[in-house]
Formats: C-alpha cells, sequence, structure tokens
C-alpha cells in the first residue's frame, strides 16, 4: 500500500520549501537606495540591520501588526528604516520615501523570489491524487494574493486553501496556526495530514503537536539536518525524493528499492555502492573474528562443499518405515514428544530401521524436551544405520546441529556442522542459530559471510538471525552492518514481512527510528507483528503521540489489537497522563480476556493508573492478574513509591517474597530505595542497603543509581560519591543521579564541576553503544544542573548551558525552557528570561508558573499580574493550561514584593470561587506576608486565627514574625515567636528575628535572654553566604570568614569605602549585629557581611562599568542594602543582590525594591 493512500491532506510551508529569495534581502535594500542617488555599499550590514528590526517588529507587532490593527505598509515602512538605521543609513523622510517604495513595490511581485523546479509538480501531482493542498505560512496578505499567482503556483490549481499568519493574527511556532489548517481542510483527521517545512522550531515540532505527520526539507544543506535526524524527523532534499515516495506502486521494483535504501542511508555516497552492495558483503567487510570466543578445537574457518569430497552413500533399508514414520510426524503435530520418543523406541524393538524421515522427526521431539543424553543415544543410532554422511543425510545433520544448539552443546555443534559433506540453507541457519542463542554475535556474522562465499543462498530465516545480531552490537558497527544487510536483502527480492519486521527491529533496537518508520511504511503487507514492533519502537523511544496515532491507524485498516498491542500503548497512555485512552484500552483487554492471560498488560495497566494517579485503580488490577510475575510486581510496588504511597509500597515488597514466592530483582530494589528513605516507618535507612547486599544487587547500577539518591537525600553525600567512584558501569543516569545529589545537598559547585567531568569522561566499553564517545547531557541533564547555576548566579555558566542547549537542539523543550528561564531570572537577568519563555513553542503550567516567580521576584508584580490574566485568557483556549496551587503561590509573593494588597486578596478569593482551589497552608502564609509587609500586622494575625486548626501554620507565623521585625510590633512578634518555638524548636532565624524586634524596641535584656536560650538549646544562625562569579570560577564569602585568598584587600577596600560613604551621609544600621561589643567593634562586623565582602571582590576584580551580581542565602539586613545604595553611587555600578526573598536592583544610589522589602 502506498504512503499516499493513508493520506488526505498535505500542507506546505512557503519560503525555503516551495520557494526562495534570488538573494540577500540587503542587496535589494541597497540597490532601491542606489536607484534613488543614495548608494549604500555594505549591502551584509544592511542585511543584518534587516534581521534585527524584522525580529523586533515581530516581537513587538506580531503578525505584521494584525494584533494591532496596523497597515501592512506602516508595519513595513517601520521594519525598512529600521534596518537602515541599524545600518548607519538615515535618510531625510522624502529620500526614505522613495527608497522605501521601490523596495516594498519590489517584494509585492515575484522578482526577489525563484520557484524550486519541483515545487509546482509536487503540488499538481498531489491535487491530482485526490488529496487536497494547503499553504501555512509565517507570511502577509500579498503572497497570498500577488506574489503566490505571480510565481505560477495559483489557488485552485495548485493549492486548495491557506492559512497565512498576517491575515490570521497567529503564527508559527504557535501550534494554533495548524489547528486553523485542519480546520480549513474539512473533516481530515490530523494523522491524515503531513506537513512539510524547512524548520524544526516552526514547521516539525508545532505539526507534531497537534497531531499531524510532519516531514523536513533540507533543500540548502543545513548544519542542523542532522541533529534533524538524530532526533527522529525525517529529513529529505527535495520533494522529487517525496514524490518519488509516494509514487512507489508505479516506480520499477529495482528502481523504487534503491531509492528506498537511499531514504533509509540518507547519503548520496551511500547510493554509489547500493548497486555493489553484494561485493561489499561478501568481502571481508563483517571483519569480526569469531575465533575468540570459540571453543578449542574446531573454527569458523569451514571447508567450502567444493573442497571436500563426501562418502557416497545408497539407501541401505527399503521403504517399511514409512507407516512408523508418518506416527512419529503424527505425535509431533499434536505436541505429543514423549509419544513420539515411545513411537521410535517401538519401532526399532519391532525391528523396523528408522530412515533419512524418521531420524529429523524424533530429534524434533527431543529438542522440544531438550533432552541432551536421549539425543546423543539417537545420535549413535544415526551413525549405526549409516546417515552419518551421504547426500540423504544432510536433512539428519541439520536436525542433530538444531538440537545441539538448542541443548546449548556448542561444542557438539562445532563438530557436527564440520563434518557436514554438502551444507545447505538449513544446515547454515541451524548453526548461525546457535551461535544467535549463545549471543556470539560476531560469529555469527562471520558465519554468515562464509554462508556466502559457500555459494549457498540465505532465506528469511537467515536475515533475520542476522538482523538480530546487528542489532546486538555497538551502534555502529551494527548500523553499518545492518545497513548492509538491509540492502543484501532489497537485492535479493527478499522483501517478506518476515524480514522487514526483522529490519524494523533492528534499526529500532539501534536508535534509528526514522530507518524503522521508513521500512514499516515501505511494507507491501504488514503482519500484527509488524505494527506491534513499531509501537512498541516508539514507546521506547517516547515518542507517545506518534504511537497513539499509529494504533488508531491500525484499528483504522482492520487489525485487531493482541496483548502486545496493549502493551506496547499503555506506556504512551501512561507518560501522557492520558487516563480516559488508558480506560478504554482497558476495557478492550477485559472485553478480549487478554488481561487474564497477559501479565504484561496487567503489569502496564498498573503503571498507567499509578502514573495518573489512580492508584487504587492500579491496585484492583493487580488484583485481578491470575499470572503473578515479577513485572507486576514491581509495577505496583513502583507505582505506590511514585506516589508516595510508601508504607503500601514496603507492606507489598514484603509480601512478594513472603507470599507469592517471587525474589526481588534489582528494578523491585530501585524503586523500593527512595520508599525507606521517606517511610517514617522504616527508621533504619541503611537497612535496606544491607538487603541490596545480601541480594547481591549492589553491583547493578540501576540500584546504585537509587542508594546514590538515598544517601544524598539523608545528607550523607560522602557515601554518594563513594558509589559513584566504584561504580563499573556509569551511565547517563548515573552522572544525572551524581549531579542531583549535589544539588540536593547544596553542593552547587562541585555539581557544575562534575558536569565538566561528565563531558569529558567517555563510556565505558562494556556498555552496548558507540565506544569511546563522550558521554552527552541530555534534558535531565540541563534540568538539575540549572538551578545550582541560579542558586549560585553563575550567569556566565548558565549562557555556557543554554548554548549547548541550542547547539543540541533541547532548548526549546518545555523542562529545558523552564529552567533556562528560572536560571536567567535569579541571574538577574529578566530580559533574557523573557526572551527564552517566548522561544518555547509549547508552554505548560510549570512554565508560565517560572515566568510570573520571575517578575514577582524582581518586584514587577503588575507586569506578573498581565503575565498571569495572558495565561488566563489567551494560552489556556490554544493548550488547555489552567493555573494551579503553585501559580498562585506565584502570584501573591509577586503582589505581596510590589504592594499590591488589594490585587492579592481579590485572587485569594478567585482562586477558591472561580479556579476551585482549595487554600493550602503555603498560600496562607503568603497572605500573611503581603499584609505584614504591607504594615497590615493585625489584619494578617487575624488571618491566621481563621486557618483550619489542621493546617501546619509554622509557615504563616513565620511571615508574621518577619512582618513584626519590619514594622516593629513587640506583642505581635511575641505571639508568632511562641508557637514557632512550639513547631519548629531547631530553626534559628525564629530565635533571631525575635531578638532583632527586641533591639529594635531597645529591650536589651529581653534580646540576651533570647541568645542565652539559643546557646542553651544549641541552636545554631546559619551564616551568612554570598557568592559572586568571576571568570570560570564562582566564588564564595561566608560572613566574618577570613579565608578568601584576598580577605585582607577587600576588608581595607570596604574600610575605606566606609569612610566615603559616612561623608555622603551613611550613618551604619549597628542594630543588625547582635553581639555585646561597642559601637567601633559593630561597625567593624558590619563590613565582615558576606554580601558586602562579595561585592568589594566585584568591584576590585572587575573593570569600570561592569554590573555586579550578587547571591545570597539569607536576606539582606537593613545596613548592607543601605550601605549597597551609596556603594552604587560612589562607585557608579549597577549591582544586582539576589537574597532569599527576591531581587534588589541598585543604581545611583537607589533600589528597585524601594526599601519596600
Amino acid at each position: 500500500m502506498s504512503p499516499l493512500s493513508r493520506l488526505r491532506c498535505i500542507t506546505v510551508d512557503v519560503t525555503g520549501t516551495l520557494i526562495a529569495y534570488k538573494g540577500e534581502l540587503g542587496d535589494y535594500y541597497c540597490m532601491a537606495a542606489k536607484a534613488v542617488g543614495r548608494p549604500c555599499p555594505d549591502y551584509k550590514r544592511v542585511h543584518e540591520g534587516f534581521k534585527l528590526a524584522y525580529t523586533e517588529m515581530a516581537k513587538k507587532y506580531p503578525c505584521f501588526g494584525f494584533a494591532a490593527k496596523m497597515p501592512n505598509i506602516v508595519w513595513w515602512k517601520t521594519c525598512v528604516r529600521d534596518s537602515f538605521v541599524r545600518a548607519g543609513y538615515d535618510y531625510d523622510e522624502e529620500t526614505f520615501e522613495k527608497i522605501f517604495r521601490r523596495i516594498y513595490s519590489s517584494f509585492g511581485s515575484s522578482a526577489p523570489y525563484t520557484v524550486f523546479p519541483d515545487s509546482q509538480p509536487f503540488l499538481r501531482w498531489v491535487r491530482e491524487k485526490g488529496l487536497k493542498v494547503g499553504i501555512v505560512s509565517n507570511a502577509e496578505y500579498r503572497y497570498r494574493d500577488v506574489i503566490l499567482p505571480a510565481l505560477g503556483l495559483n489557488q485552485g490549481s495548485e493549492w486548495d486553501f491557506g492559512v497565512f499568519s498576517g491575515l490570521e493574527g497567529v503564527e508559527k511556532p504557535d501550534p494554533m496556526i495548524y489547528k486553523i489548517a485542519l480546520e480549513r481542510a474539512g473533516n481530515i483527521a490530523p494523522e491524515e495530514t503531513l506537513h512539510i517545512g524547512d524548520s524544526m522550531r516552526k514547521d516539525y515540532t508545532p505539526a507534531k503537536s497537534v497531531g499531524m505527520n510532519a516531514l523536513l526539507l533540507d533543500r540548502f544543506k543545513t548544519p542542523d539536518a542532522e541533529e534533524w535526524r538524530k532526533s527522529g524527523a525525517i529529513v529529505l532534499p527535495d520533494l522529487k525524493f517525496l514524490t518519488m515516495s509516494f509514487m512507489n506502486n508505479n516506480v520499477p521494483v529495482s528502481d523504487h528499492r534503491r531509492y528506498y535504501f537511499l531514504v533509509i542511508c540518507c547519503s548520496a555516497e551511500t547510493a554509489k555502492w547500493v548497486g555493489n552492495v553484494t561485493n561489499d558483503i561478501l568481502c571481508p567487510v563483517i571483519s569480526l573474528s569469531a575465533t575468540a570466543n570459540a571453543p578449542p578445537g574446531p573454527s569458523l574457518q569451514f571447508r567450502t562443499h567444493q573442497q571436500i569430497n563426501p562418502t557416497k552413500t545408497t539407501t541401505l533399508f527399503p521403504s517399511q518405515s514409512t507407516s512408523w514414520t508418518e506416527s512419529l510426524r503424527a505425535n509431533i503435530r499434536s505436541n505429543q514428544f514423549h509419544q513420539a520418543v515411545l513411537t521410535y523406541v517401538k519401532m526399532t524393538s519391532a525391528g523396523v530401521p528408522p530412515d533419512h524421515f524418521a531420524f529429523p522427526a524424533v530429534l524434533k521431539a527431543v529438542t522440544a524436551l531438550k533432552d541432551l543424553a536421549l539425543g546423543r543415544q539417537i545420535h549413535a543410532h544415526v551413525f549405526k544405520f549409516g546417515y552419518a554422511y551421504g547426500i540423504s543425510s544432510v536433512t539428519v545433520a541439520n536436525t542433530l546441529v538444531n538440537f545441539y544448539g538448542k541443548c546449548g552443546d556448542i561444542w557438539d555443534v562445532y563438530k557436527l556442522f564440520d563434518r557436514i559433506p554438502q551444507r545447505d540453507t538449513v544446515s547454515w541457519n541451524s548453526f548461525i542459530s546457535a551461535l544467535c542463542r549463545i549471543e556470539d554475535w560476531e560469529a555469527a556474522l562471520e558465519a554468515f559471510r562464509l554462508m556466502l562465499l559457500d555459494n549457498v543462498e540465505p532465506s528469511s530465516f537467515t536475515l533475520v538471525s542476522m538482523a538480530n545480531a546487528c542489532s546486538n552490537l555497538t551502534r555502529l558497527d551494527g548500523l553499518r552492518l545492518g545497513k548492509q544487510l538491509h540492502a543484501y536483502s532489497l537485492r535479493i527480492g527478499d522483501t517478506k514481512t518476515f524480514t522487514n519486521n526483522a529490519l524494523m527491529a533492528m534499526y529500532s533496537k539501534l536508535g534509528h527510528l526514522n530507518d524503522a518508520k521508513v521500512v514499516f511504511e515501505m511494507f507491501e503487507e504488514r503482519d500484527l507483528v509488524s505494527w506491534n514492533t513499531l509501537l512498541s519502537s516508539l514507546s521506547q523511544n517516547d515518542m507517545y503521540l506518534e504511537a497513539l496515532v499509529l494504533l488508531h491507524r491500525m484499528v483504522h485498516e482492520g487489525l485487531k489489537p493482541d496483548g502486545v498491542t496493549i502493551a506496547s500503548v499503555l506506556p504512551a497512555c501512561s507518560h501522557l497522563e492520558l487516563l480516559e485512552s488508558g480506560k478504554q484500552l482497558h476495557a478492550y483487554a477485559l472485553r478480549h480476556d487478554i488481561l487474564i492471560e497477559n501479565s504484561f498488560v496487567g503489569s502496564a495497566l498498573v503503571d498507567m493508573y499509578c502514573n495518573c494517579r489512580e492508584v487504587e485503580s492500579g491496585r484492583r488490577v493487580f488484583d485481578c492478574v491470575m499470572d503473578w510475575k515479577t513485572a507486576l510486581w514491581n509495577a505496583m510496588i513502583t507505582g505506590y513509591a511514585q506516589n508516595e504511597n510508601d508504607e503500601d509500597a514496603l507492606i507489598l515488597f514484603i509480601e512478594m517474597e513472603a507470599v507469592a514466592g517471587l525474589c526481588p530483582n534489582a528494578t523491585t530494589m530501585a524503586s523500593i530505595v527512595p520508599a525507606c528513605v521517606r517511610s517514617e516507618a522504616f527508621p533504619h535507612k541503611q537497612a535496606i542497603h544491607g538487603y541490596v547486599v545480601k541480594r547481591g544487587l549492589e553491583s547493578d547500577h540501576y540500584v546504585q543509581n537509587a542508594l546514590m539518591d538515598m544517601y544524598a537525600r539523608m545528607g550523607k553525600i560522602h557515601i554518594s560519591k563513594t558509589i559513584f567512584d566504584n561504580m563499573e558501569i556509569r551511565d547517563i543516569v548515573s552522572w544525572n543521579t551524581m549531579i542531583t545529589a549535589y544539588v540536593i545537598c547544596g553542593h552547587h559547585d562541585n555539581a557544575l564541576l562534575l558536569l565538566h567531568e561528565m563531558q569529558r569522561v567517555e563510556k565505558e566499553k562494556n556498555y552496548k553503544d558507540d565506544k569511546r564517545i563522550p558521554l552527552k547531557p541530555n534534558s535531565v541533564t540541563l534540568m538539575t544542573i540549572l538551578p545550582g547555576c541560579a542558586t549560585l548566579a553563575a550567569l556566565a555558566k548558565g549562557k555556557e548551558i543554554h548554548a549547548y542547549a541550542i547547539k543540541n537542539m533541547i532548548a526549546s523543550e518545555v523542562g529545558v525552557g523552564s529552567a533556562l528561564v528560572d536560571m536567567y531570572a535569579k541571574c538577574g537577568c529578566l530580559d533574557l528570561a523573557t526572551n527564552v519563555f517566548d522561544m518555547i513553542p509549547i508552554r505548560n503550567v510549570i512554565t508560565w508558573n517560572v515566568i510570573i516567580m520571575a517578575y514577582g521576584m524582581h518586584g514587577k508584580g503588575a507586569e506578573a499580574l498581565d503575565l498571569f490574566n495572558c495565561m488566563v485568557a489567551e494560552e489556556s483556549k490554544v493548550m488547555g493550561v489552567k493555573p494551579n496551587e503553585v501559580t498562585f503561590i506565584a502570584m501573591f509573593a509577586a503582589c505581596s514584593h510590589s504592594g499590591m494588597v488589594s490585587e492579592g486578596l481579590n485572587l485569594f478569593y478567585r482562586m477558591k470561587d472561580e479556579y476551585r482551589i482549595e487554600p493550602t497552608p503555603d498560600h496562607y502564609a503568603c497572605i500573611v506576608d503581603m499584609l505584614g509587609r504591607a504594615g497590615q500586622v493585625e489584619e494578617a494575625y487575624k488571618l491566621i486565627n481563621t486557618m483550619p486548626s489542621e493546617f501546619d501554620k509554622a509557615g504563616a507565623w513565620s511571615s508574621l514574625l518577619g512582618s513584626c521585625r519590619i514594622h516593629p510590633n513587640v506583642e505581635i512578634g511575641e505571639i508568632a515567636a511562641r508557637n514557632l518555638f512550639r513547631l519548629e524548636p531547631d530553626v534559628a532565624s525564629h530565635y533571631v528575628l525575635l531578638s532583632n524586634i527586641y533591639s529594635s524596641a531597645q529591650l536589651w535584656d529581653k534580646a540576651m535572654d533570647i541568645r542565652k536560650k539559643m546557646k542553651e538549646m544549641g541552636v545554631r544562625k546559619e551564616p551568612g553566604c554570598s557568592w559572586i562569579e568571576f571568570g570560570d570560577e564562582v566564588h564564595k564569602f561566608i560572613a566574618g570568614d577570613a579565608s578568601h585568598p584576598q580577605s585582607g584587600r577587600l576588608h581595607g577596600f570596604l574600610e575605606t569605602l566606609s569612610e566615603k560613604m559616612k561623608k555622603e551621609g551613611y550613618v551604619p544600621d549597628t542594630s543588625c549585629v547582635l553581639h555585646d561589643v561597642d559601637e567601633e567593634e559593630k561597625e567593624t562586623l558590619l563590613c565582615g557581611h558576606s554580601e558586602k565582602l562579595a561585592i568589594a571582590f566585584g568591584i576590585l576584580n572587575n573593570p569600570p562599568g561592569t554590573t555586579i551580581r550578587v547571591a545570597k542565602n539569607l536576606r539582606v539586613c537593613n545596613d548592607c542594602h543601605e550601605a549597597t545604595k551609596y556603594i552604587s553611587r560612589i562607585t557608579d555600578r549597577e549591582i544586582i543582590l539576589r537574597d532569599v526573598r527576591r531581587f534588589h536592583h541598585f543604581k545611583n544610589g537607589i533600589c528597585s525594591c524601594g526599601d519596600y522589602w
């Protein structure tokens, strides 16, 4: 079946896909200027100016001014003027008007464009086949009305409908533009539509996100094309290749196969040797030694049949054994293997000699029974009755090779195979199968080469075995040899479904899913195994939407899913949290009695329900499955652990061995270890490590990863590092786990160092992957390390990671994008954070929460509220994004830092009434902080008293205590402190705040009592710590610490600076010093605060004018806040200081917080 028959609509991009500019735009702009007598020779500068101007206009007035109702000509006039200005050419109004008219007229015609030769034929041919053709382009109305018709691409003959951003008010990469295209197409499903474009970000990703098929054209040899292919995208050089693919039913077989192989190989060089591929596969290109793992004695350097002079034999007995042989065969057909052996015994006891038909029959029975001793006796009979050699003995010998191979006696396989006088296809297949069974893949491939040298034609079974062997080699070797094998199968005309299924599985296992999909689409006939193979591959490669689309297509074509189908698709429902779709598959399994007989389906269902947070439903499925397997128990234990039902997970873990009699494996332990860490019912955490050792699982790297995480969460990072250092195999998960362990323990600098080490280290040799290739950080790595950069305010490191993400095409992934937004925001670069946010094509609620928090941290409450309204009013209509509990926490914090009390209270009521979100203790704490920060301490206190009694009120009391410090209120402060001393007696900040309140009220005795109480209870104040990035290092400063190499220089500079500040009117706030010392000593102690040391370091080590960025772990004290204002004015520096609550931008003696923090 042609791929075209499954499509009903094709949509195409315009520029770069159907047409292209004849030159750079700078050329046309300069020619227009020259035509009016004002030459501008630097066309490159003009072109660069245009790119910047266009980007800014598209951002400010998207869709060519559609939303702002700006006329198209005004939009372009502004853009063109800015292009020239940026290039240094600022013309007077009259001159510019003449230039602009020429440019606007020129680009409204066909003059600057050229149509690719294959565009018009392709569009017409597709329409002739009955498909609809749509244009989807970020373009203005002139493309539809003037430019495309002038280029010969007319609506009605080349295309049916168009979606142009300048006419719709929505543009790529917004998925809405593709949804509009589907609506214009009529009653056509997304999976019946193919989109063709030239941009991963604007075409492929958003089209796939709405369920459409998609492929990319690489007409200009884009450097990113290889990365596109690696990500799973189909990339073709032009539309001719696509036309050939669709025309496969009309193309001669040899040509079609040649093209098919070219698509798989994706290189012109490969095409040159397709014709000679047989020679390649026959020559010693498979130069993998088979003798290294072979037993002593016979080797794989076999004699070919031309070198052997076989012993000639004749038939020794008449055909009286025929009836016995038929009885043997009947026993085999009915799987009565013991009865077959008895029949053979009766036969020989009756004096009837077995013939060359009887021996294979009884040997099949013995093979099924795997009775090696009995098989050897029958082998002796073969010699006794003269069937050890001769032409008629080949079938018997083949069956013996198969028997020894399946019984695992590879030594006898070698000896017997070497003595077969005239080996046929079955002989070689049996021998190769035996080698594959012991996983000697290199020997199997060498045997295949020798088989071809022996002029024996391989069968489909041979090719299937070879595909399996290739898939178990390293990725580079496996892919190289696998493609040669594929080419060979095409050359000999083996297009059987059986063979193609194996090739598809091979490509999938080697990580080339795109090639597997091409194989699938080129099938002449597909069986259930074909569909299941691709479904399983899509799920295993996290292509869940495509898996669901493929299932729909499979059912539409009339195939009935089986247990393997259901088990392959359920992970897609699990990861996408499509509960209803999962329930439909569950219902199907029940109707067809699949669940009871297939525990793998049961395991997948349990995983799906638990991942969708329906743990009880998962448990009901678990209880219904009668076939208890370890995988089923693991799924339920993992489900409990993932949902933090830790005690249930531990109970089931105990029952697994005690009740079910199943032995926990590495997967079990990797799931139960996190549950043990969290569960209060399991106090002896390290005991689980002892159990792991007892079970002999301590060397499994999945278990080691879980143990590393466990010790990190226990604060024993040194044990985590010891486990990591002793690991024999470290995959990407191991490195990510260790980096996460450092982040959990607050060792962000070590996390960054480990990332650099990770990029230098090569993968272990015993891993099935490309040898000697550096480990490549993935999305999880970046999402783990970026918060560390944010904590340390390591902007340069963060930018390096951002560049890496862009290079590897993962910057636009929602998880990585959200982490980048958070990093830039916490490094004080709100503009960069906003730019990254704007570039994320598909945003989820986390992305919106992060950007709202960013604006709130920077004191931009009004902008945060605008973002919230945008999220609710616009994004929710497109992607269904709705505010959650965290969204409102972010909004309350933003309102708190901006003094927007009425707006915050309004949101609080809307949260309950409009969004049906019940307030949590965190929400109350934010509202208390907002009221208290605004000076409404009494109202904040009253709100706490209205909180439900079962709520943990520690956060709310802490916020209230902080408010009493800002707006002195001893009475309420004491009430808050008493409650906090009861709820959190070990938290030092509560004591410090109360002591500060007493000091501000000049209640020195009470302040002294609090400090004594801290000493008596052994409560230590967390030391102030600040970080500043310089060069490739992040420098850490601790209050009062003199260990830094530049410590003396820094203190001297601060003392000199302090004198200058005093002359400007600065008065040290010594109330921030709690030590009982004189005022002069207090001033000296103030100079030792960590943020002052970090600021001094930045000023002394960076050139004038450099912005100083500092992060602190605690709230900045009043004195440091006031002093930094003076420092910014005296040194003429912008200083960005992030404390635990918000950002402070100091410039010219003013702080962005307005002293409201």
